[in-house]
């Protein structure tokens, strides 16, 4: 039987059986091996070496295969999955513009290793055959949203078979499928099982039901913040006026000079993750460890709230940002929570 799910959605049905055949286990056993036996005379063997295969990860290739249309491989962690694009398809040059510092550390680890230069480009320069263009949507930190209709929706490589593009889609794996907090993975999806050794690295955006609280309440809290954008001595729902400066988030955009509008591209809802600017140094620097419900801790995507001050991981953002991903606590709790700890800051405490 097939399941009535759409295409590119992760449905109840595939997630809780898109990896079962008769005789399976209901929950794969937890292995630590990295090796396993050997069949006498040379017979055909599940798994050779945990490096390529094993029981958890190939239960996880075979639902994330059927949710995308493809053939998944996984990884030990996205940059792993991220490099082995790199190796790949070794681009003539790379089109990128800001996002996340640790895909800008892979790719110069990458150009470090390679002997002819590879230029960067920014992904409003036209591109020629042989770039590789790295999205990054929503962009982290901000979580504000491009426009990948704009770039064609496929960034286009070198050709690997003659008249045929293939096309690449970065994405987070550890932070939208398992959540940062207790695991890292990287996911790499292509179309065919010849291509198994090919790269092309989809955003999962087919989003667990963790996800889609998470959104619900990451677009509303940042709808709400929004609203406290206030010059001092005003206040806004009991958060006081000239605290917060500005609030960045997909749902916060309006159509721009090109027709683009966010909610056209974001049917199945908003990214939880998102950003806010205070007025002062000293606000980002206390926020974090004035709120309760929300770990001050970097990355996102995990079940619990997180709040960071940005510039702690990545030293060339502004000392005022404060990254915040919303997890699957009630929304009128973290709206208590912010709302008191903005309060406190502000009173200098």
């Amino acid at each position: 039987m097939t399941s009535q799910s759409a295409p590119g959605q992760l449905s109840g049905t595939q997630l809780v059986h898109g990896d079962h055949g008769p005789g399976s286990e209901v929950a794969p056993s937890i292995s630590v091996t990295t090796t396993f036996r050997a069949v006498p005379d040379g017979g055909a063997m599940d798994h050779i070496y945990s490096r390529y295969s094993q029981n958890v990860s190939s239960r996880v290739e075979q639902i994330l295969s059927k949710i995308n249309q493809g053939h998944a491989i996984t990884y030990a962690s996205g940059l792993a999955a991220a490099f082995s694009v790199l190796v790949h398809y070794k681009p003539k040059r790379i089109a990128i513009s800001e996002g996340y510092m640790g895909c800008h550390s892979t790719i110069s680890i990458y150009i470090k290793g390679r002997s002819a230069d590879i230029p960067i480009i920014d992904l409003d320069d036209e591109f020629q055959e042989g770039d590789l263009c790295w999205l990054e949507n929503p962009l982290n930190p901000i979580g504000e949203s491009r426009q990948v209709f704009k770039l064609a929706l496929f960034a286009y490589t070198r050709d690997l078979d003659p008249g045929q593009k293939h096309k690449i889609l970065r994405g987070q794996g550890t932070k939208y499928f398992g959540g940062h907090s207790d695991l890292l993975c990287g996911i790499v999806i292509v179309r065919t099982e010849a291509e198994c050794k090919e790269v092309s690295v989809i955003e999962l955006t087919n989003q667990p039901r963790l996800i889609v609280v998470s959104s619900a309440s990451g677009t509303e809290i940042a709808q709400w913040l929004s609203k406290a954008v206030i010059p001092e001595g005003q206040e806004y729902d009991g958060i006081p006026g000239g605290v917060i400066a500005k609030v960045w988030h997909s749902s916060l955009q309006e159509t721009d000079a090109r027709g683009f509008n966010p909610s056209v591209q974001m049917e199945g809802g908003f990214n939880a993750c998102f950003s806010i600017l205070l007025s002062k140094t000293e606000y980002a620097e206390k926020l974090p460890h004035s709120l309760e419900y929300f770990v001050p801790a970097t990355s996102l995507g995990g079940v619990e709230s997180l709040v960071q001050q940005r510039m702690q991981s990545d030293p060339k953002q502004n000392g005022h940002l404060v990254r915040l991903s919303i997890g699957v606590e009630e929304v009128g709790d973290l709206k208590d929570d912010l709302r008191r700890a903005l309060i406190q800051i502000s009173k200098g405490n």
